[in-house]
């Protein structure tokens, strides 16, 4: 199992950050999102630079471990329901990744593997499907070693 994830590695630790988007300018919004039954407080996308500066901010937040700050942008991109629909996917699945990603201390697989199947359902043809696909395989694969080594360490 453990050769699977090296393998695998690289594709969970990329695209929570990069790309270009079509700019959506808006002012704020606040979202409930039911995959994680959690609600998150308005992020005002006007001092970001509307969904694009949003995306981008947000990449940069990633690049410097702040993964729960990114997260909150992903998820305010993706709750505009005015945005340009590939920018809402592309928020989605970074949101997905960055939650997954295993460089972040307060990783959580599952929450990543339900933002990732909402992604696929939502956007079904992005140019992102692939990717989301492989990375709920890996995250899955992660809990599951997770699990397995919290088990074996029990007394």
């Amino acid at each position: 199992m453990r050769s699977t994830l090296f393998l695998l590695l690289p594709a969970l630790l990329l695209p929570a950050c990069g790309g270009s988007t079509v700019v959506n300018e808006r002012s704020s919004t606040t979202m409930n999102y039911d995959a994680e039954e959690e609600t998150t407080n308005s992020v005002d996308l006007s001092l970001t630079g509307g969904d694009e500066g949003a995306l981008e901010a947000a990449a940069k937040r990633v690049r410097d471990g702040d993964y729960q700050g990114a997260v909150a942008l992903y998820r305010s991109v993706y709750a505009n329901p005015t945005g340009d629909p590939d920018v809402r996917a592309e928020a989605l699945f970074r949101m997905g990744s960055a939650q997954g990603n295993p460089l972040n201390p307060h990783r959580d697989y599952a929450a990543a593997v339900a933002t990732l199947e909402r992604f696929l359902e939502e956007f079904p043809d992005h140019r992102l499907v692939y990717e989301a696909r492989e990375k709920i395989t890996g995250y899955r694969l992660l809990q599951a070693e997770g699990e397995v080594n919290r088990d074996s360490e029990a007394p």
